[in-house]
């Protein structure tokens, strides 16, 4: 992976609607996690997490793709693409 490989969002049927995306040689998806409240005795909603896997299907941690150095200009591309899978 080098900070100027584009992220490819792709895996979904619909527009805007992706269950993965590809930066680099990295699979990047969303997974959620419930919020319980105790109060309430029940879920009031999810928190999503993002995953990254390497080619072996590895998991990889987040901070090694939010952390690297990108490219000016990408950022946004990597942030809003993040945010899009977990949509």
């Amino acid at each position: 992976m080098k900070p100027s490989d584009p992220l490819q969002l792709g895996g979904g049927n619909a527009p805007f609607l992706y269950s993965s995306a590809r930066l680099g040689n990295l699979t990047l998806s969303s997974a959620f996690q419930p919020i319980f409240s105790l109060s309430h005795r029940r879920s009031i909603g999810y928190e999503a997490l993002l995953r990254v896997r390497d080619p072996a299907g590895k998991e990889v941690h987040p901070l090694a793709v939010l952390d690297r150095t990108v490219e000016r200009g990408r950022w946004n591309n990597l942030e809003r693409s993040v945010q899009a899978l977990a949509v």
